[in-house]
């Protein structure tokens, strides 16, 4: 028999995202105990693992009455007798701890169960002075239980109320980023934003398993009218960049705690006034603080005011028929009144898109001149395809292409992070996953680890692919840091 304690969350898409473990229990036999009903088990601090000395551990009945009772020793073990069988649940507190309660169980007569009680600290641990790699990836393998991208960093934390500092369940923890690399900017259109949520459990603890490296991710929390500061990660280097402010991780696990507070308290602003490139107001563009429901819309000036922000690092983004959108980074302080630069929501006349015509005429066999390509194929050991030569198997994605190129392994992401995890072969044997460089008409735009290929370059955008193992051949063009992973390279029609 297994039984085991979760809190599920629940992604805005619709999914079941990560699982946070609040308590594992394992049915174990113990000698000596046949003639009464035991439960006993470990309570240890539910990010850094810990054993936490001297908690108290309580048994109580369906009722809520206690009816045992017990300390916890240096290891953090703990057993409780039960007067006899029945539903029970189990209430773990120590100095500087939440107090939890966890979710009941049964318990037979003559029985025996185990739990691991993961509990939440009041305050952030302070680091370790000697990380254990090895207890980080063991919590990461306990919170996430499978659903963990090996090599990707895994964040969690607690939200509690800023003015009471309880804990807040059912909290929102909201992420935002996007698909598209900054570098591809202007050449693959405009560029889409992925977001994603997770709900906290009842002790305002949350995890997500699997965050996106090498990109900006804006997160914030939120309940209920109440909302915490924005915070701007970059998970690269073995370390995050907070805000602009690097810090190193000794392991992938990555703490990030938030504090929320009712929006009237939030009294900082940004206002500015969008235009065109020679200069001349835009009227009626929509002006948005982007991942949020912080929106307003240019009045005839093309003037603007967004009021009753939360402090933090934030990106502003306006948007109207007839131009290009267009963003703007900002850092707003606690109830700061931000005006913008005339220059800062500048925005490129496009064409209107009209109505439809159907024109038919054969197909060009290429639009691009291939001739370097072809060149590469016969003098280096990459693996090319073009798209005379794929078509033919019909495929929906590009990711169906590259699962018939050799060297190249995809299987299903989790999380946030990717919907297909596209690695090289060479890291199949390893814990850590092993990301190629992706470079679109000789622009490097990150790594398969933070671009969702899908989306940057569409199947039916590809003219042809090139594929590089390892270092060993490759053109001097796409050799660069992470190239040990091998170059993915694509050419658009």
């Amino acid at each position: 028999m297994v039984k085991s304690f979760w809190t599920a969350f629940r992604s805005t898409r619709g999914h079941w995202g990560p699982r946070i473990a609040l308590g594992l229990g394992l049915a174990l036999a113990w000698p000596g105990f046949s003639s009464a009903q035991i439960v006993r088990g470990q309570v240890v601090d539910s990010v850094v693992g810990t054993p936490i000395t001297g908690g108290s551990v309580v048994l109580l009945d369906n009722a809520g009455t206690e009816v045992a009772w017990t300390v916890t020793d240096e290891e953090g073990l703990f057993l409780l007798r039960a007067p006899g069988a029945g539903q029970f649940r189990l209430r773990a507190e120590g100095e500087g701890y939440r107090v939890s309660e966890f979710p009941p169980f049964d318990l037979a007569a003559d029985g025996m169960v185990a739990y691991r009680l993961l509990v939440a600290s009041l305050e952030p641990p302070p680091p370790p002075s000697e990380p254990d790699e090895v207890d980080a990836e063991l919590l990461i393998e306990q919170i996430c239980q499978g659903e963990d991208v090996p090599g990707l960093p895994v964040m969690v934390g607690l939200v509690r109320d800023a003015i009471t500092q309880e804990p807040v369940s059912q909290a929102e923890v909201v992420l935002t980023w996007s698909s598209v690399p900054i570098q591809l900017a202007g050449f693959v259109g405009p560029t889409e934003d992925n977001q994603g949520a997770v709900l906290t459990g009842s002790t305002g603890f949350y995890a997500i398993c699997g965050t996106p490296p090498e990109v900006r991710i804006d997160l914030r929390a939120a309940s209920a009218g109440l909302t915490s500061e924005f915070v701007s990660l970059r998970f690269e280097g073995g370390g995050v960049y907070v805000g602009e402010d690097f810090v190193e991780m000794p392991s992938r696990l990555w703490r990030q705690d938030f504090e929320i507070l009712p929006r009237e308290q939030r009294t900082a602003s940004v206002s500015g006034t969008v235009s065109d490139t020679a200069g001349a107001r835009v009227a009626s563009a929509n002006v948005e603080i982007v991942g949020t429901s912080y929106n307003t819309r240019a009045n005839l000036f093309g003037e603007f005011r967004i009021t009753g922000l939360p402090p933090g690092h934030m990106r502003v983004a306006a948007e109207v028929v007839g131009y290009q959108p267009v963003r703007t980074e900002i850092q707003l302080g606690v109830g700061e009144a931000l005006q913008l630069p005339e220059t800062a929501l500048r925005m490129r006349p496009v064409a209107t898109q009209l109505a439809p015509v159907t024109v038919e005429a054969e197909a060009p066999t290429s639009r691009r001149n291939m001739a370097e390509f072809e060149r590469r194929r016969s003098t280096t050991t990459g693996t090319f395809v073009t798209r005379e030569e794929f078509m033919d198997t019909e495929p929906q994605q590009t990711t169906d292409v590259l699962r018939r190129m050799r060297g190249i392994r995809i299987r299903p992401g989790t999380g946030f992070a990717m919907p297909w995890l596209i690695t090289s072969s060479r890291g199949a044997r390893s814990s850590n996953a092993c990301f190629p460089l992706v470079f679109i008409d000789r622009q490097y735009v990150g790594t398969t680890g933070n671009v969702v290929v899908d989306n940057a370059i569409p199947v039916e955008q590809v003219e042809a692919i090139e594929f590089y193992q390892s270092v060993a051949g490759l053109p001097p063009e796409f050799n660069r840091r992470g190239a040990v992973c091998g170059v993915l390279v694509f050419w658009s029609r």
